[in-house]
């Protein structure tokens, strides 16, 4: 019985205390009509990612609702971006205000309540309504899984070591190169050797009767006949007589070509005024008549001609 009365009396005092704690915070019992849900696109990011942050809001058609200015930043993150969207079914309205973000804070970061802002139609004041909080993740880019960063000392430069084969290699690869040159020469001045060259004297006439086919006497031209006669003479006697003619002097050719056994007195002395009646005119200004240009002409002529090499004839 006794039992029975304290039971009895516990029971009253509880439906007395739920009941006082009802009546005394009525606010403590969340709006049916509007919720808000934040929600994070992802919840681990690597520093300087972007973050698409959203709050939606879900009410009825005749409810205004306010979001929040985070006027450039939300806690350690930095708005770069925001958006809104507004869907209406079955007389609701989901509404959806997004907001991109970024950090260069490392570590565990908390994106705090935001506070929602509402009323209903004929009202002036405004109701007010918290997120969650949210949290996330915002790693290193040096930050790896399963690996400890740690500092380490600066490695030295790397040393190759020195390889006497490829430097043997490319000793022997220049050598070839070499021995190449040198026998690609050697063929080419051989060739060269064995190309049978007309006799000097053969060269000599063709050049004056070419000489005498242009016709400079005629067209006036004394001073480039006369210096052109010369010149096939002169090569003559270097190809002839291996001597260098055409790079001295006719005072100094005459001189050198009196101790040449090969020239005769009388062939000397027809050079000799060969020559000297080419420098009056080249150098004198002396204007020769048709007849001395006859005689110079012969007269070449005549030096080849007894000055040419006998060749004997093969058995």
């Amino acid at each position: 019985m006794r039992a029975l009365n304290f039971f009895r009396v516990f029971f009253t005092v509880w439906i007395c205390s739920v009941s006082f704690v009802s009546w005394a915070s009525p606010a403590a019992k969340p709006d049916p009509e509007v919720t808000v849900t934040a929600v994070l696109d992802k919840t681990s990011v690597a520093i300087g990612d972007k973050i698409r942050y959203s709050l939606v809001v879900s009410a009825k058609n005749d409810i205004e609702v306010e979001f929040p200015d985070f006027e450039g930043n939300l806690g350690n993150f930095n708005l770069k971006d925001f958006g809104s969207g507004r869907k209406v079914f079955w007389g609701r309205q989901k509404i959806t205000r997004w907001y991109v973000l970024d950090t260069y804070v490392i570590g565990k970061q908390a994106l705090p309540k935001a506070l929602v802002k509402y009323r209903r139609q004929g009202e002036n004041d405004w109701n007010r309504l918290e997120s969650e909080e949210k949290e996330i993740e915002v790693k290193s880019l040096l930050d790896k899984p399963g690996v400890k960063r740690e500092l380490r000392p600066i490695k030295d430069p790397l040393d190759f070591p020195f390889c006497w084969r490829y430097l043997l290699l490319g000793i022997l690869f220049l050598l070839f190169i070499l021995a190449g040159i040198a026998i690609f020469r050697k063929k080419k001045n051989n060739l060269a050797r064995t190309v049978e060259l007309p006799p000097a004297h053969q060269i000599a006439l063709q050049k004056l009767n070419e000489l005498k086919t242009k016709g400079l006497i005629a067209q006036g031209k004394i001073k480039e006949y006369y210096i052109e006669i010369s010149g096939i003479i002169r090569h003559y006697i270097e190809d002839r007589f291996k001597l260098s003619a055409p790079e001295m002097t006719s005072e100094e050719f005459l001189l050198k070509a009196r101790d040449a056994q090969e020239l005769s007195l009388t062939q000397k002395d027809l050079l000799s005024d060969f020559l000297l009646s080419c420098d009056l005119v080249k150098f004198a200004r002396y204007s020769p008549s048709e007849k001395e240009t006859e005689t110079v002409f012969e007269s070449a002529r005549r030096f080849v001609e007894e000055t040419k090499e006998v060749i004997d004839a093969p058995a």
